[in-house]
This record gives structure tokens, C-alpha cells and sequence, in this order.
């Protein structure tokens, strides 16, 4: 019942203003007559003035470097030589902030070849041609990949890391985009497959940190004590046993919501409030009880997908409670799932890749892209600097 929009009392979020040496212009305003009789008025201010700022963006054009390669006789054998493109120059007829800025409107924004040659034009002047884009992509992912496999390595040593994984059509084909998530790293791979193999091809054959993950049976050769099970996963499948018409199944799914809550109302004192994981421990274990006693019972019921459901958690209940006592690891795969969000608008939007080049912009540009932004650094200053490193023949 309450209207659109802020509610009485609601504090107000103001522009902050810059200070006078912040400011590329400043006006001075006085009022030339006096409101009372009209009479002109000095420029003579009395007390502080009222201060406003108005923000605008300029117009902008690219900057277009002209180079003219001349041909010189040598005046002692007539020779004649021609300069040419030296190391330093680019490729292509783009400057590397340009190059970055294209990239990073495909990879940050999800938008198409076709967008981004619309948007370059409207507002900056800047005319391309869609293949010249697809180049630029190549040109761009070439320039990250060792950047990629720098935060692949770095995500292995981690000790601990979520993982989570989403369709990704490969040439028409279902592949899959695969992720592995830390405090302040994004990684993503594009895999044809949705295997073990295709885990390990991200995480390394032997992940020594702890893993945060759903039930997918790739995740099962992970030992107990370094995996932990995503509850949100869980009470997702007790609220589906809670929804079935048979009265088995939905007793069952309604007492595994009660125990859920409890894990979640503890866990969020615990992470809001005391921080003791001793008192967290002990606080839980009446849920810990109350999940083992509803599991057997589960699987000596009557109910097959109940059975199956508990004898499958029965054999992995060690990697139930891993969060209360390992520093780091929380109850869920939620920064895993935010983390492929974006991947996934953007393959409802480009429909995959249809080439092993674009499988790789893909994954080295939302792992740029999604792990400088958790960082808080500047994105496209960071991709430019990639591609004008080789110019100066920088690693």
C-alpha cells in the first residue's frame, strides 16, 4: 500500500560537490536589481554564495595520427630505401585505447559487432567495419591470454573458491561456461563439456583449496573436508519435494525448510553479529540432529525420490557443514551464480560463439572484465595497457 519511490523519512542522496580547484569553469552570478525596489545593484556579495554544479560531457572525436613513409637514394650507390612501419606502431588502423574501448563495450555490455559499430559511430565519430571489430577481439583476447592463464594459475592456489557452470552454445552446439570464484578473482573457461576433465581443465587436476559448489557429480572427487554443499541448492530441492502433491514427499520438504531457516538465521548472526564460531558450532548442532534424523528417515520411507534424495546427501554429509569450521567458506554458491549472471544475458543475447577464437574473447574478457571490477580498477585503462605493451616489446 505504500507509493512509488522514497518513504517518509528517507535520507537523501545528494551529488557531493567538487571543490573550486576541481572544477574546469567557474561563473560568479550577481543579481543586478535590488527585489524590493528595483534599484541596480553592486557585484558586492554579502555571506557565502549558494553553490551549484552543473556536470556536462564534451564532444568527442577521435584523434587521428597521419604517418607517411617516405623513400630516400642514397647519395653514395643510389640505393633507394623505403621506411616503414616500425615495432611500435599497431596493426591495424586502431590505437590501442581504441581497440580497448571496443573489446570492452562487446565483453562489459554484451553488445553485438553490429551495436558497437552503431554506438563507436554515434558517439565518438569513430567509423569501423564489423570485420575490422572481429578483429580487434582477436587481436584483444591474444593480447589477454596471458593474463588469463596468470589468474587460472592464481585460482588454483587459492584456498577456497566457489564454482558454478551455465550453457554456452559452441557453434550451435551445447557447451558450457565454467567458473571459479575467490574474494578477488573472476575466472571463466568455455568447455564443450560438462565433465570431471572439463572441472579440472579450469581448477587442475588436484584443487588443494576448498570448494564451494552444488551436487554436480563432476564436484564428487573433491574429499569431504574440502568441499562444501551450497544450501541455497538445498532448499531449493526441499521447497520442490514441499510442492508435490504426495503427502510423503511434502512433509519431508517442509521439515527440511524448517532446518534450513535455522542454518540460515545462525549463520547470518554468526556473520553479522558475534563472529564466534565456537557459539556457531554449538548453536548448530540441534540442526545438525535434526538434518541426520529427517535424511534416515528419508531413505527408510516409501517415497523413491525422497530415498534417493537423502541417500545421496547421507554420502556426502561431511561436505555439509565444512563452513563452520573452515575460516573463509560460507554455506552457499551464491558469489558463483552472481558471477555467471552476466554470462548468462549475454548468451541470451549473442546466442554463444561460433568459433574457437570466440570462445576464447569470451572467457579472458569476462575474466578481465568481472575481476577488475570486484578489485575496483579501471577497466579499460587496464586493457589498453595490454595491447600497447607489445608495441614496446613488453611481456
Amino acid at each position: 500500500g505504500k507509493k512509488r519511490g522514497g518513504q517518509p523519512g528517507h535520507k537523501g542522496h545528494h551529488r557531493p560537490l567538487l571543490s573550486e580547484s576541481e572544477v574546469d569553469h567557474l561563473e560568479h552570478r550577481f543579481p543586478t536589481a535590488c527585489g524590493q525596489c528595483g534599484n541596480a545593484l553592486p557585484p558586492d556579495a554579502e555571506g557565502k554564495p549558494v553553490r551549484r554544479q552543473i556536470w556536462e560531457l564534451p564532444k568527442v572525436s577521435p584523434e587521428v595520427t597521419e604517418y607517411q613513409f617516405h623513400t630516400v637514394i642514397c647519395p653514395c650507390c643510389g640505393e633507394r630505401t623505403a621506411a616503414g612501419p616500425d615495432a611500435e606502431l599497431p596493426a591495424g588502423d586502431f590505437g590501442p585505447r581504441a581497440e580497448a574501448t571496443i573489446a570492452y563495450l562487446g565483453a562489459a555490455f554484451r553488445l553485438s559487432v553490429r551495436e558497437r559499430q552503431r554506438i563507436l559511430q554515434e558517439l565518438w565519430g569513430l567509423r569501423v567495419s564489423t570485420g575490422a571489430i572481429k578483429r580487434i577481439d582477436d587481436r584483444v583476447s591474444a593480447h589477454a591470454e596471458p593474463v588469463h592463464a596468470q589468474a587460472v594459475e592464481a585460482l588454483r592456489d587459492a584456498a577456497f573458491a566457489h564454482s558454478d557452470e551455465t550453457s554456452w552454445r559452441i557453434e550451435g552446439k551445447t557447451g558450457w561456461l565454467w567458473t571459479g570464484v575467490t574474494d578477488l578473482l573472476r575466472v571463466f573457461r568455455v568447455d564443450r563439456h560438462r565433465s570431471r576433465e572439463a572441472f579440472e581443465r579450469l581448477f587442475g587436476a588436484e584443487f588443494g583449496g576448498t570448494l564451494i559448489s552444488d551436487r554436480l557429480s563432476s564436484y564428487d572427487r573433491q574429499s569431504e573436508d574440502r568441499r562444501q554443499l551450497c544450501w541455497a541448492h538445498l532448499k531449493r530441492d526441499f521447497q520442490g519435494f514441499a510442492d508435490l502433491p504426495e503427502a510423503a514427499a511434502r512433509e519431508f520438504g517442509r521439515a527440511g525448510l524448517v532446518v534450513v531457516d535455522s542454518l540460515f538465521r545462525e549463520w547470518r548472526h554468526f556473520r553479522d553479529k558475534h563472529g564466534d564460531r565456537g557459539r556457531l558450532r554449538r548453536r548448530l548442532n540441534p540442526t545438525r540432529e535434526k538434518l541426520a534424523e529427517l535424511l534416515v528417515a528419508g531413505v527408510e520411507g516409501e517415497h523413491d525420490k525422497v530415498a534417493g534424495f537423502c541417500n545421496h546427501l547421507i554420502q556426502r554429509a561431511g561436505a555439509l557443514w565444512t563452513f563452520v569450521d573452515v575460516e573463509g567458506v560460507e554455506p552457499t554458491n551464491n558469489p558463483a551464480e552472481r558471477a555467471l549472471r552476466h554470462a548468462v544475458l549475454w548468451r541470451k543475447g549473442s546466442f554463444g560463439s561460433q568459433s574457437d577464437s570466440g570462445c576464447r574473447f569470451v572467457e579472458r574478457m569476462l575474466t578481465i572484465v568481472s575481476t577488475l571490477r570486484v578489485q575496483k580498477r579501471a577497466i579499460i585503462d587496464f586493457i589498453a595497457e595490454l595491447c600497447t605493451a607489445p608495441l614496446h616489446g613488453v611481456d
